[in-house]
């Protein structure tokens, strides 16, 4: 089996986001509360019809244990993780048309920090598989990537500043040779929260602002470049619950005739969580769609 440089990486990112630890899951998602399951449906007034979103099911601890997806309102895939005793997810299968598709194993160390990851393809052999090393910490270094028979790929080595945050990723080949170093650069308030953001490699600046420790804005600005033609402006606006109430600016030319300023308005539950999200049109402020979110509890 034979890869790009581009799609090393890639799968590197790609299994650096695997294997979870305790609670991350209800965090990611902004779910408050002990949840059990969420569904989601969304409305389209222009098409008059409804679209059913994939379905999560929380255990106890918060971990995502299944997620059912949909496409076109049909099952189109279905995920199955596993724990152990510490909230450590350890096992991941993803299945496809009925069969599995792919299973994935993970290794934590005493602090409950990923060490290790191996994929295993449909067929049961092993696919690919990452090795992790970190400080006492818990900070990780590097992180080894090889493929098929234990065949070294690449790896990728990071550098942190006082505070903790990554200032620099550097990606190597099998021969050592670097593909690519990402640089980033952060300013801080007061408060210590991190109010600026640049990553040089892609030529993204990210602005946050907070108010009460909570972000209320976010702003991403991405001049055109050679990975992101003509480039965005958006800035991102949250309410007290943490959900987006506004997003306004522009994919590719600031000239363009369709900019994006979509709004958002919401119902919650007892918990702080959505149960409906009404979606308003970035042109003439009419309501496109809604979502709607059912979420049993524990």
């Amino acid at each position: 089996m034979k890869y790009g440089l581009t799609s090393l990486i890639h799968l590197c990112l790609f299994l650096n986001t695997q294997g979870q630890t305790s609670n991350s899951d209800l965090n990611y998602y902004n779910l408050k509360g002990n949840v059990q399951k969420t569904s989601e449906t969304w409305f389209n007034y222009n098409t008059n019809s409804w679209t059913q979103g994939d379905v999560f099911t929380f255990d106890n601890d918060g971990n995502i244990t299944q997620i059912t997806e949909y496409y076109d309102n049909v099952v189109s895939g279905y995920q199955e993780r596993f724990y152990d005793a510490k909230g450590n997810e350890i096992e991941r299968k993803i299945f496809r048309d009925g069969k599995i598709d792919y299973h994935s194993y993970y290794t934590y160390d005493s602090l409950s920090q990923i060490i290790k990851s191996i994929r295993f393809d449909s067929d049961n052999k092993q696919y690919d598989m990452t090795i992790y090393v970190r400080n006492k910490k818990g900070k990780k270094l590097a992180d080894y990537y090889y493929g098929v028979k234990d065949e070294f790929l690449n790896k990728g080595v990071y550098t942190y500043n006082s505070k903790g945050d990554l200032i620099e990723t550097k990606f190597y080949d099998k021969d050592s040779l670097i593909i690519r170093t990402d640089s980033i650069q952060y300013t801080y308030n007061s408060a210590k929260e991190i109010i600026t953001k640049v990553m040089y490699y892609t030529n993204l600046t990210e602005t946050y602002n907070y108010e009460n420790g909570k972000l209320v804005r976010k702003i991403e600005n991405q001049p055109s470049n050679n990975l992101f033609e003509g480039g965005r402006l958006i800035e991102t606006t949250y309410n007290s619950y943490g959900d987006i109430v506004q997003e306004k600016g522009y994919y590719g030319t600031p000239t363009q005739e369709d900019k994006m300023d979509t709004k958002y308005e919401y119902e919650y539950d007892l918990e702080g969580n959505w149960i409906k999200q009404n979606k308003f049109h970035s042109k003439d402020g009419s309501r496109d769609g809604y979502r709607k979110r059912t979420i049993t509890y524990y």
